[in-house]
């Protein structure tokens, strides 16, 4: 709200809402960008003609907020921070206060991936205030596969520093031992399109769960005609009915069937499973 008039005494009589000035997002969205637009002119305080302002609104919140105008103030610098990948301390944003302000509970805004961790409220001999928030960690977990414990990564660190070695993905109960590893994906169906992009995915907010894919054996069946013409093998998967058999030709002679041993003892017999 934007005060529309003012008493003998500067302070706002009759407030008006101002659309333009609102914002309406999804709780958790991003809404720093317009946050910054809007703290550019006017402090906001929680209650008309209010000493508490708000100094920063990284995330939606919870419940809608009211906000109250008030002139823009200037002589303090009010400083958030927050810890980088590397350990570091970094600056997340600034904005301009006026003088002998000091931080109240309303500037310990939720940062996405951040915890609050300390600050200094009150100026002092200096006319600058900080934040600071630490960066906080969560744990990546690999289903579908054996031997492979979970992983704790910082927020916005990348995937790969948890990326485990192929050789060291073992198999589940259910797959068969000669399937092969086929790569981690977030969908639990391995889907085409959800596949894990190790180099360039970042831990999110929140903890994760991929999924290893196992490929099923293919096997080869070569026909050895016994001096018949050639035919050509072919390839089944595992649970693949074998069928429609070829029947050689061999000038001379009958064909009998087909057999799994060269001493002709086990006949194979069609529709089969692999």
């Amino acid at each position: 709200y934007v005060a529309s008039k003012y008493d003998w005494f500067g302070n706002g009589s009759d407030w008006e809402k101002k659309d333009n000035l609102t914002i309406t997002e999804k709780y958790g969205a991003d809404i720093s960008e317009e946050w910054e637009s809007r703290a550019e002119d006017y402090e906001w305080n929680t209650k008309p003609n209010g000493n508490t302002s708000y100094t920063l609104f990284a995330n939606m919140p919870a419940e809608n907020t009211t906000m109250y105008a008030a002139e823009k103030g200037r002589g303090t610098t009010i400083t958030y921070y927050i810890e980088g990948l590397n350990g570091g301390r970094e600056e997340y944003t600034q904005f301009e206060a006026a003088s002998g302000v000091s931080l109240t509970e309303e500037d310990k805004q939720p940062i996405e991936g951040f915890t609050f961790s300390e600050w200094k409220k009150n100026a002092g001999w200096s006319s600058d205030l900080w934040l600071y928030y630490t960066r906080n960690s969560y744990t990546i977990s690999f289903e579908n596969c054996t031997d492979i414990d979970d992983a704790s990564l910082k927020y916005e660190q990348t995937l790969s520093v948890a990326k485990p070695a192929d050789n060291m993905i073992g198999r589940p109960e259910g797959v068969y031992a000669d399937s092969t590893f086929g790569g981690w994906y977030y969908s639990p169906a391995c889907e085409e399109g959800t596949e894990v992009n190790w180099n360039s995915d970042t831990m999110p907010s929140h903890n994760i769960q991929v999924y290893a894919k196992w490929i099923d054996p293919e096997y080869t069946v070569t026909f050895h005609t016994n001096g018949g013409n050639d035919i050509d093998s072919r390839t089944y998967s595992v649970g693949d009915v074998v069928e429609n058999l070829p029947t050689p030709k061999k000038e001379g002679d009958t064909f009998v069937g087909w057999y799994t041993d060269a001493e002709f003892t086990y006949e194979f017999v069609e529709n089969t499973n692999i």
